[in-house]
Order: structure tokens, then C-alpha cells, then sequence
């Protein structure tokens, strides 16, 4: 429906309401009325998810794909924590397969369709800013779940938390990838003050420095503390 012919469709609806006869009808013309007014005042914003629409519906399906992944982290990890508890005499955690790589998955696979919709909108358009933070978001959301879990593992496995220890410090690994992917983002003010309150709470102000397996388990001891303020706050 074309703009002029919505301006059209409201004023035949607004005569409707002058000849309507009884409280109902004229609301359920009111109420068309406002229909339409929205469907015309959404105009801009149609016009510009119609320009980027092919990427918007790729990222849609990244979207699902990925809050899929996020929903199966806890079970994913207790059960593999399990697995590696049962059947290795010594801690490893070369057979750990950790969530958050599919956190660096996500934001990999959704580039392309964010770098387009930055060149067709521009790099301050709403519309992109509110798509990227999203994309962001879900991928912050994965290694996260991951990171509490391993947390609430520790008292699980806590007369052998040396090897939780291990698959806390392949988790950060990967986790500190997605991060900095995350950084070179056009995020959103208040999704990127909680992103960095997070990132805060995760490594501190080590996150982007190679700590070496030494400083590494600096930072998990610095995890296990700061998650457990961040669970019961």
C-alpha cells in the first residue's frame, strides 16, 4: 500500500466514522483509523528494512540458530564435565569442546551482513546499531552461560576442582576471541556499559594481554570470585 493511497484509505475511514451510528461502529473505525496512521508512520522505517532486507533476514536466521545453541550450553557442559570426570585418570581438557566458540561462530558468520547494512544505512543508523548490539548480545550471552556453569560446577566437583579449573581456562581462551570481535563492533551505549561490566567482572583489565598459562590461572581464580558476586548480585 503506497503512502498516498494509506492518506486516502484514512480519510475514507475518518468519513466512515462521521456516518457511523452506535459507540461500536465508531470505534472499530477509530481504531482502523490508528491502524493505518501507524502502518503510515512506520513508512521510513519499511523503506529502510526493505533496502538491507536480504541480510536482515540471514542475520534473522543466525538469530534462531544460535539462541538454539545458547538453550543446550548448560546441559553441554555438565554432561561433558561428567564425561571427563568419569573417564580420565588425569585432568585434561583437550576433549573439551567449549560453548563459546560458537560465540566467535556467530559473530563471524554475521560480518558480512552487518558490514553491508552498516554501508547502505551508514554506521550511526539505528536500525544497525540496534542489529549489531543484538548479534553481540546473543553472543555474549553464550560464553556467559558457559563461564556460570562452569562456576556452579566448581562446588559440584569440588573435591577435584583442578580439572574445572582446566575447562575454565579453554573456555577464557576462546572466550577472549569473541571479545575482541565484539570491541570492533558499533554497539549500542547501554548494551556496550554492560558489555564492558561484564568484560570487567570476566578477565579485569587483563583480557587482551597473552598472560601465559601462569597469569592464566591468575584469571580464573579472578573468574570463580567475580561470578560468584556476579550470581548473587
Amino acid at each position: 500500500m503506497g503512502g498516498n493511497t494509506a492518506g486516502l484509505a484514512i480519510d475514507l475511514c475518518k468519513q466512515a466514522e462521521g456516518l457511523a451510528v452506535g459507540n461500536i461502529a465508531k470505534q472499530r473505525c477509530r481504531e482502523n483509523i490508528n491502524g493505518l496512521q501507524d502502518w503510515v508512520n512506520d513508512k521510513p522505517t519499511r523503506d529502510k528494512e526493505s533496502r538491507v532486507a536480504k541480510e536482515l533476514e540471514q542475520l534473522m536466521l543466525l538469530v534462531d540458530e544460535y539462541s538454539a545453541i545458547h538453550d543446550t550450553v548448560k546441559t553441554s557442559v555438565s554432561s561433558q564435565a561428567l564425561a571427563i570426570y568419569s573417564f580420565l585418570t588425569i585432568p585434561d581438557n583437550s576433549y573439551y569442546k567449549t560453548m563459546a566458540v560458537h560465540s566467535t561462530k556467530l559473530l563471524l558468520a554475521a560480518k558480512p551482513y552487518l558490514n553491508t547494512i552498516k554501508y547502505v544505512l551508514g554506521s550511526s543508523d539505528k536500525l544497525y546499531i540496534a542489529t549489531s548490539s543484538d548479534i553481540a548480545s546473543i553472543a555474549q550471552g553464550i560464553y556467559i552461560a558457559e563461564l556460570n556453569e562452569l562456576c556452579s560446577l566448581l562446588e559440584v566437583y569440588k573435591d577435584n576442582r583442578n580439572f574445572i579449573i582446566l575447562l575454565f581456562q579453554k573456555c577464557l581462551e576462546e572466550t577472549k576471541k569473541s571479545m575482541l570481535l565484539i570491541e570492533k563492533m558499533d554497539l549500542d551505549p547501554s548494551f556496550q556499559a554492560r558489555y564492558l561490566k561484564n568484560k570487567q567482572n570476566i578477565i579485569g583489565d587483563g583480557g587482551n594481554k597473552d598472560s601465559g598459562s601462569g597469569g592464566c590461572l591468575v584469571i580464573i581464580a579472578m573468574i570463580i570470585v567475580f561470578f560468584l558476586i556476579y550470581l548473587l548480585s
